[in-house]
């Protein structure tokens, strides 16, 4: 063994074997170990994603404590055979679990899991709250086994390329090295024999060749010392055999050609590289030979350009020149490394040329093995549908794929280097700071760790301007890094539309629902809770029958539940029940949800709950109702009030003549009593059909409170306590006095009949502002004012029964004794708040009392209009001419006789042309004209429009028994024109007047 390593060859082949064999283990134990490393990373980034899958699908499982459930789960997920086992816990305790058996199959497992596996565990949760946690369990068996499998391959493959080349390299040293060295050994071995005849050849100006001259030298000193009697052509023809005998010997094809490129002679190495014998290959020049040489681009090369032409040329070697040898014989192409060196004569002329040729074949194809595995790598990194960049340690874009020009729209050109991306892709210099400081903390720190660079979200500016979020990963190759730019934008878009769809369900304003296609309750809205008062903990898992009512029949469901499950939609109203166990009107529609495949897999049903609706359609039906009475009513009310208004004329006149008669004229002022009475009902059924006559006006109703309680407790005995609380008194509203003053007028005189036959009776009147909130103006659409005054009338008397109090504002209807009341005191109330665009609210309780409390909007006004006491003076004219215009002869002719028993001249008109005709003729003499609202040929405000254009300064005063101004289209002409409702005083009729002809 000693004397085996002796030999230089052995000990350098040693050498170089054990260097590769390192080399290749090393280096395919560092891919391996980053190979390794990476999947492994994969794996824990694939188990976290299984993880959270888990802990999102088991929710409902976990809460609803549905075991087969959580199984079928887990089941379903350990299908995967990377998986080991999945455990499920519920409150710190095993809930469910699965593990693999020796065999690799899946058996049930306890919390007791133990081994090298890669475990990641996740909390589940529900509303924010922990229920729960599962964690899974995988093994890297699988993994590392294909892991080895490649690498066993790899290594291989690199074994065989570094033993390849290091053939190489030996016959190269045995060429270069070796082969000198054991010719100098032979010559210096002769030298110590007393044999002198022998001479180094030297090639090459190395060391060798340097010791080669050295023993030259030292070979011609003894020879001319020792034997000097040998001739030069001796020596020469010693010299020529030794060279074509180290030739002949040397481990390179050599070829040796004369002045004429022609061959010489050539070694075996030279005969079996060319493919050739020894008489084809002699005497052949660079221009008859059987070979052809090619450039290392594989284009053929001019004679003028191989190696013994180029140093006859240019006198200078060819040193290491690869070429490739194209045969005649059709042999595969050869690449060598090819050198020529000039020998030159004693004329300092070249005389030969000695050509050697190392074959190099098996290099040049791991070379383009190298070549074409970068080649593969650019092209699959050009096919990656991601954006990737390859940045060198200086900064400098080598490369980017086609989608990063796509996405980001910059060419190479425009990037040369990172520099120009800071610039580009981040144009605002705050932000290109931050990116620019974030980016080189995360380079640092997986620099400092030898990872990859975490991604990290960034708005990127692209060429045409537009801005995308883009998450930017790294992974350093070297010193180099290849940066992977994911394009986020289309998924942030997407996350932010899926959470608008998620908003718009949770906040719907209808209930929504969503089962399973065995109508199991999987998720719900808030607003089916507020309608259903179920809460998600108590339907979910549940089956919508929790809302079944007994308003629908069997027949009902099973129709509904036909058309779901062929995949129509079904619509339809019907009752269900809350969890209170109230039952509530609902419109619903169930739709099918299908999968790609055109199955059902889930039903969405979306409930309006129509109790307002109903409620409203009941106002609706009862404002019709009020509105069919209303139209009776002011049917009847212009005929039925000028017969009151002939009657109380007439009566008028009866007690002037009857003035002596004292029983006469009070059996005459009763019977006026009871005809102003009618028209006070006729008055009320009006004000409630909202068809009474209305002036409005501002009101100070502090000052209207206080007058009306005044007036009030004169007439309610002293033991009833009768008290006013007024809370604020600057508040102004806008209504008809009157009508107020009725209201104020009937709330209280009900008050005092409820509070009869209690002890210690009362009756408070109180004034506040209010502030409506939003549950008063959901129950009172039809205001719209952002303050209102609240005026309450409170008893403590009988109170009314819950059955009567949806019918007390009904016309007609009344709980009291007959005589006692007329059933219209409330209705009037009614239709003479809403009219004034409020509301009435009422509370009551039987044996407690009632309160009432009506709401008018507040008016922001300075300007009042007080309360005025009603006078009965009669006002006596001064035989000013007045126009009386009426269709009924009745009220005609005994307004004129009242009239004229006042003090005034008087021209009577049968319609409103007649008026006007009549106005033409004596329009100077006329000071007042009145006007009956209804009459046929021209109606009153028509009769007035043409006395207005006579005389736009003409006095009128319309008589009409019921508001028929407001179906007129020109009612807005004649709103300020003073009015006075049949049957009227005759006192009033005469104040009017009076007041009139003096303004």
């Amino acid at each position: 063994m000693p004397r085996f390593f002796n030999s230089i060859r052995i000990r350098i082949t040693v050498a170089l074997v054990s260097v590769v064999l390192a080399g290749v283990t090393s280096f395919e134990f560092y891919e391996y170990s980053s190979a390794k490393n990476e999947a492994i990373a994969e794996l824990n980034v694939e188990a976290e994603k299984k993880v959270y899958r888990l802990s999102e699908s088991l929710v409902v499982p976990l809460w609803e404590i549905d075991n087969v459930w959580a199984m079928r789960v887990i089941s379903n997920e350990i299908t995967d055979k990377a998986i080991y086992a999945i455990i499920v816990n519920a409150d710190g305790n095993l809930f469910v679990g699965k593990k693999r058996d020796e065999n690799w199959y899946p058996i049930s497992a306890m919390d007791d899991i133990k081994g090298d596996y890669i475990s990641v565990e996740r909390e589940i949760r529900r509303e924010g709250e922990e229920i729960g946690n599962v964690k899974i369990y995988m093994t890297k068996k699988f993994l590392l086994d294909e892991l080895q499998e490649a690498a066993l391959v790899e290594f291989s493959i690199a074994l065989l390329l570094g033993l390849a080349g290091l053939l190489v390299l030996s016959v190269m040293l045995n060429q270069m090295v070796i082969g000198p060295i054991q010719q100098m050994l032979k010559s210096t071995e002769a030298i110590a024999s007393g044999d002198y005849s022998g001479e180094i050849n030297v090639s090459q100006d190395d060391e060798i060749g340097q010791l080669g001259k050295s023993i030259n030298v030292m070979e011609q000193s003894i020879r001319m010392r020792e034997a000097e009697r040998d001739s030069a052509l001796a020596s020469a023809s010693e010299s020529e055999s030794k060279t074509r005998a180290l030739i002949e010997n040397v481990h390179t094809a050599v070829l040796v050609r004369d002045r004429n490129t022609r061959v010489t002679t050539c070694n075996p190495l030279a005969q079996e590289l060319f493919g050739l014998s020894e008489d084809q290959i002699l005497g052949k020049s660079n221009f008859d030979q059987g070979w052809q040489f090619v450039d290392e681009q594989g284009l053929q090369m001019d004679s003028v350009d191989y190696p013994a032409s180029r140093v006859l040329r240019t006198g200078k070697p060819v040193r290491n020149a690869t070429l490739g040898i194209k045969g005649s014989n059709g042999q595969p192409l050869i690449w060598v490394l090819a050198n020529a060196e000039p020998v030159f004569d004693e004329k300092d002329e070249i005389s030969s040329v000695i050509v050697s040729f190392a074959d190099i074949s098996p290099l040049k194809v791991a070379e383009e093995a190298l070549k074409e595995g970068e080649r593969r790598f650019k092209k699959l990194v050009q096919l990656l549908p991601v954006p990737l960049a390859y940045v060198t340690k200086e900064g400098v874009f080598e490369f980017f794929n086609d989608r990063f020009v796509e996405t980001f729209g910059y060419t190479h050109e425009e990037l040369p280097t990172i520099e120009q991306w800071w610039e580009l892709a981040y144009p605002d210099a705050e932000y290109r700071k931050w990116v620019m400081a974030t980016w080189e903390a995360a380079s640092q720190k997986a620099s400092e760790k030898d990872e990859d660079i975490q991604p990290i979200e960034y708005n990127v500016t692209c060429k045409g301007g537009e801005v995308r979020t883009i998450e930017i990963s790294g992974v350093f190759i070297g010193d180099h890094l290849l940066a992977t730019l994911l394009d986020l934008t289309e998924r942030k878009q997407s996350e932010a539309k899926l959470q608008r769809f998620s908003q718009a369900l949770e906040q719907s304003g209808e209930a929504i629902m969503i089962t399973d296609a065995d109508g199991i309750i999987e998720h719900i809205n808030q607003a089916f809770t507020n309608i259903t008062g179920y809460s998600e903990e108590e339907a979910l898992g549940k089956n919508p029958r929790i809302l079944k009512s007994d308003q629908q029949d069997a027949r009902f469901f099973e129709r509904m539940w036909s058309t779901i499950e062929e995949g129509h939609v079904w619509q339809g109203k019907l009752v269900n029940r809350k969890k209170s166990g109230d039952l509530y009107p609902a419109m619903l529609s169930i739709s099918p949800i299908k999968n790609t495949v055109g199955e059902i897999t889930n039903f969405v049903s979306v409930q309006q709950n129509l109790e307002q609706f109903e409620a409203l359609e009941a106002q609706f039906h009862q404002a019709q109702k009020m509105e069919a009475i209303g139209t009776l009513v002011g049917g009847i009310a212009h005929d039925f009030n000028n017969a009151l208004a002939g009657i109380t004329g007439n009566l008028y006149l009866a007690k002037r003549k009857v003035a002596d008669l004292p029983d006469v004229v009070a059996r005459l002022e009763s019977v006026e009593k009871l005809s102003f009475r009618a028209a006070a009902t006729i008055q009320q059924l009006l004000a409630f059909s909202r068809k009474g006559i209305v002036k409005m006006a501002p009101i100070t109703i502090a000052a209207f409170l206080k007058e009306v309680v005044k007036l009030q407790q004169a007439t309610i005995p002293e033991n009833v306590t009768v008290l006013l609380e007024i809370e604020e008194s600057g508040m102004y509203v806008k209504g008809d006095v009157n009508q107020l003053q009725q209201v104020m007028m009937n709330l209280i005189n009900n008050a005092y009949d409820a509070v009869a036959g209690v002890d210690d009776p009362s009756i408070t009147i109180s004034l506040r502002k209010f502030l409506p909130d939003d549950r008063f103006l959901e129950g009172n659409s039809e205001l719209t004012a952002d303050e209102y005054v609240a005026i309450k009338v409170k008893d403590n008397g009988c109170g009314i029964e819950q059955e009567h109090l949806a019918k007390i504002f009904e016309p007609f209807f009344t709980t009291k004794d007959i005589g006692k009341g007329s059933g219209l005191g409330l209705s009037m109330v009614y239709g003479t708040v809403h009219s004034h665009g409020g509301t009435v609210n009422v509370e009551s309780e039987p044996g407690v009392g009632s309160e009432f409390t009506f709401y008018l909007p507040v008016l922001e006004s300075d300007v009042a209009f007080e309360l005025a006491s009603e006078s009965g003076e009669i006002v006596m004219g001064n035989c000013e001419t007045i126009l009386f215009a009426d269709d009924n002869d009745t009220v005609l002719e005994t307004g004129r006789d009242v009239l004229e028993g006042l003090g005034y001249k008087v021209l009577v008109a049968t319609d409103g042309q007649e008026a006007i005709d009549e106005y033409r003729a004596h329009e100077h003499e006329i000071a007042l004209v009145i006007l009956d609202v209804v009459m046929p040929r021209k109606s009153g405000i028509q009769a007035l429009q043409g006395i207005r254009e006579i005389n736009p300064d003409a006095r009128v005063l319309f008589a009409t028994g019921y508001d028929k101004l407001s179906a007129l289209a020109d009612k807005e002409a004649i709103r300020e024109e003073a009015i006075i409702t049949k049957p009227f005083a005759v006192s009033k009729l005469s104040q009017m007047v009076k007041k009139l002809l003096e303004s």
